[in-house]
């Protein structure tokens, strides 16, 4: 049996709160993590208007009804929860039929952005790590593809990072950027791999060590 997918499914299993009006800002449709977030059954005041149940709320979701433009990452700090909302005009034909109101608690967010901050910082290390190396690395995918390489790789095999990225290591060594690929050798055999490269445009001979990494089906990821 075919189970299609409708629009109250989704509207009913994202994790943050919607309240739909119409053109007058008048309550239309409430999702259920609303009562969650809200802390009342914003269902039983379906057929009034928002206004005069959530105030907050209300006066922004007019405002955008009024001036047909998104109200983005508005922090409403109310008695029941303290929020961001986001108000977007519902447009239909060059012409404002409703508007939806979408939040979610502050605190989830502000969760959120920390982990999104710490996230950053981490990356920014590494990449200071990953360029400060005096010795060369790539970064390959699964399949061959050139993701990412440091300065010193740059320097080593006179090439511009630009140039190398998006393509096939066995690209490279057709077009003699090197003579030989570890990461191919790697790719054959699963397994950590060792050769000598012979580097045309810099005349260096490069000791060249490739290590897979496996994901959790078992195949490789990156090299």
């Amino acid at each position: 049996m075919k189970e299609e997918i409708d629009f109250l499914d989704i509207f009913q299993c994202v994790s943050y709160g919607i309240i739909v009006t119409d053109k007058n800002g008048v309550i239309t449709h409430v999702n259920d993590q609303s009562r969650n977030i809200l802390r009342i059954d914003a269902k039983q005041h379906v057929g009034k208007d928002i206004a005069s149940i959530l105030p907050l709320i209300g006066r922004s979701t007019h405002q955008c009804l009024q001036a047909g433009k998104d109200i983005p990452g508005h922090q409403i700090l109310g008695k029941r929860a303290k929020l961001i909302l986001n108000v977007a005009p519902i447009v239909r034909e060059a012409r404002t039929i409703g508007a939806i109101c979408s939040f979610q608690e502050l605190s989830s967010f502000e969760t959120s952005a920390k982990k999104l901050d710490s996230y950053k910082t981490l990356n920014r290390q590494l990449e200071t790590i990953f360029n400060a190396s005096s010795d060369g690395i790539w970064v390959c995918d699964g399949q061959g593809i050139v993701i990412s390489i440091n300065r010193a790789s740059e320097l080593l095999n006179g090439i511009k990072k630009k140039d190398v990225i998006g393509r096939n290591i066995t690209d490279l060594v057709e077009h003699k950027v090197f003579d030989q690929s570890v990461t191919a050798k790697v790719m054959a055999s699963g397994r950590r791999q060792t050769v000598m490269q012979h580097v045309a445009k810099t005349d260096r001979y490069l000791l060249a060590t490739g290590t897979p990494s496996i994901d959790s089906s078992g195949k490789i990821a990156l090299i």
